[in-house]
């Protein structure tokens, strides 16, 4: 029996069979799923790069390069703490409303239906663990899929002010990943 999609992770969501690999019709299938007017030659670009082994299949690591999810806090009073149990977490910080937050783990139901992520925010690169829905459904953060495509020819550089920094390499792919606030280019 499937389980309900809110307990699945992305990758079993991509994963339409459960054998524990995403194939290159599982992948176009989900991409078509997402907001963006990725082209059929975009995705298997796409796939052909994110398949290292050239299997014609993506393990989870493979899949998950391309899978970043974000969360965005839709309710005011959100705790971002420690450790998963609200209870015992020491907070780390109060999200604004309207914040954006990387998914690093879960979403997890607990026994008394309270969802929860481990999350970034990507304000200021706090991680710890926030409540996505309370126990009565109440939604205080919400999934949002955020996919990034090349809609004008740039240069990409290895700093935020062209001025003072190298240039790495004319972008011309018109997808790419995002790697996140804060981190460094891979070279």
């Amino acid at each position: 029996m499937r389980k309900k999609e809110e307990d699945l992770d992305i990758f079993s969501l991509a994963d339409q069979d459960q054998d524990g690999f995403v194939s290159r019709k599982e992948f176009r299938n989900f991409m078509n799923d997402c907001p963006g007017n990725f082209s059929r030659d975009q995705l298997n670009k796409l796939f052909d790069y994110l398949d290292d082994a050239c299997s014609g299949h993506l393990q989870r690591d493979e899949f998950m390069r391309c899978a970043v999810v974000f969360y965005r806090v839709s309710r005011p009073s959100v705790d971002l703490v420690q450790t998963m149990g609200m209870a015992q977490g020491k907070l780390v910080r109060k999200l604004d409303v309207n914040e954006i937050l990387e998914l690093l783990e879960g979403p997890i139901k607990e026994i008394n239906k309270v969802v929860r992520v481990k999350c970034r925010a990507m304000r200021d690169g706090s991680v710890g663990w926030a409540t996505a829905t309370g126990s009565n459904g109440v939604v205080f953060v919400e999934q949002k899929r955020v996919h990034f495509q090349v809609k004008t020819s740039t240069t990409l550089t290895d700093l935020l002010s062209a001025k003072a920094c190298a240039t790495l390499r004319p972008l011309k792919a018109p997808l790419f990943r995002f790697l996140g606030v804060g981190r460094r280019p891979i070279r």
